[in-house]
């Protein structure tokens, strides 16, 4: 194992040790979800690109503080014209087709809740997010450089209704023979409450370009989310791209449980 990655599994790992010794942040609830993504498009190019995205997610809560981390398995077939799994501008390209694959890029992130939610007033939360660099850029899986996130979140009630939405920046770490712009990113949406189980709803996405040459990043997607019991939800969703910066379409299930 190289020293880089060996310092990213320490660094993890003694965050885990943190919140689950600290009196401070005790763990009120731990969650573990996965599930698989796909998307297929040709991001303003020729051939497409099929990317699967197979995610293993651990949070943990505590009162106003939320922690989280990301493990993705990712696998990427395509002419080498995009990179990692949101697809941003890679280094090269060819007509070639190819498909790789192996591990992701872990993602951390804390968020503190500055409104708690109630129902009818709003809810606003603050997350810092890290993308480190643990997918192999030399196949593609990823950038090979540190991305650092920071963005607020909002959520409203009222009966069955609720909408809500995300406003945010991304820094993004420039790998050799790349500039990549640092963007906004933001999302509105709401859902309905079916009943006490099922819920369902919509969400738009933007994204601004990466590159000064690129398209924006505009989705819409539909989800769905059933409660299959007391601690485990299943979560269903379409996507369709609505510009070149975004894939044509793609799918994805995601399964949580609450230990």
């Amino acid at each position: 194992m190289s020293n880089k990655f060996k310092f990213i599994y320490r660094i993890i790992g003694y965050s885990v040790f943190f919140a689950f010794n600290s009196p401070l942040y005790a763990i009120d609830r731990l969650t573990l979800s996965t599930g698989m993504d796909y998307s297929k498009g040709s991001y303003g190019e020729t051939s497409d690109t099929e990317i699967w995205y197979i995610p293993l997610s651990v949070k943990l809560e505590k009162s106003l503080l939320t922690y989280k981390l990301t493990l993705p398995f990712i696998q990427i077939t395509g002419p080498g014209y995009v990179t990692g799994a949101e697809a941003v501008p890679g280094k090269t390209g060819s007509s070639a087709q190819s498909t790789e694959t192996g591990m992701g890029d872990i993602i951390a992130s804390a968020s503190y809740t500055l409104i708690p939610y109630q129902i009818k007033k709003p809810t606003l939360d603050l997350t810092a997010r890290i993308k480190f660099p643990t997918a192999d850029e030399t196949r593609g899986l990823g950038t090979g450089e540190t991305d650092y996130y920071l963005q607020a979140d909002g959520l409203y009630s009222f009966g069955s209704l609720t909408s809500f939405g995300t406003l945010g920046y991304k820094i993004y770490g420039d790998p050799p023979g790349m500039n990549y712009e640092n963007v906004f990113y933001y999302s509105i949406g709401g859902s309905h409450s079916f009943s006490n189980i099922l819920s369902g709803g919509l969400i738009y996405d933007f994204r601004q370009s990466a590159t000064t040459s690129g398209t924006a990043v505009k989705e819409v997607t539909a989800f769905t989310s059933r409660k299959l019991d007391s601690k485990t939800k299943l979560l269903v969703y379409l996507v369709k791209g609505l510009s070149e910066g975004s894939p044509d379409w793609g799918v994805g299930i995601n399964l949580g449980f609450v230990l």
